[in-house]
């Protein structure tokens, strides 16, 4: 007798196995952005796959009111200014952690050029917008 299903959360990167007896899939809950209330959260039903979100929402620095994330840009060497949240799906983890990482950097329409033409994988991307919150996808990602 051996496991059938399993939810693996690695600070916020998840991976999950088949989904428990009785039910489509494991909820896995996707926090917005930090002051927004909930507003902008969404609730993943997944299967067999992995979900990590990269940015700044969390971890960044405010130098002369200019925000930057924890994530280099390679190009600059300077930590990026947006979007604040990636959210990808993908079939395990190191991917989806590769591709919230890199989308960071590229930003959405590059990112959603690479995710997009990667079976299995999509994104989320959020940001702050004025006093507003905007998000955009790709085409694989969950409705909502």
């Amino acid at each position: 007798m051996g496991i059938d299903s399993a939810m693996v959360d690695a600070s916020g990167d998840v991976v999950v196995s088949a989904p428990p007896p009785g039910t489509a899939g494991w909820r896995i809950a996707v926090a917005g952005l930090p002051g927004d209330d909930g507003a902008d959260a969404k609730t993943l039903v997944l299967s067999q796959a992995a979900v990590t979100t990269s940015g700044d929402a969390r971890q960044a620095v405010v130098i002369d009111g200019r925000r930057y994330s924890h994530i280099v840009d390679p190009q600059t060497g300077i930590g990026v200014s947006g979007p604040a949240a990636v959210t990808v799906i993908a079939a395990d983890g190191a991917t989806a952690d590769a591709l919230a990482t890199a989308a960071s950097v590229l930003g959405p329409d590059a990112a959603a050029d690479v995710i997009d033409r990667l079976p299995g994988c999509s994104a989320r991307f959020v940001w702050q917008a004025g006093d507003g919150i905007e998000h955009c996808t790709t085409a694989g990602w969950p409705a909502d």
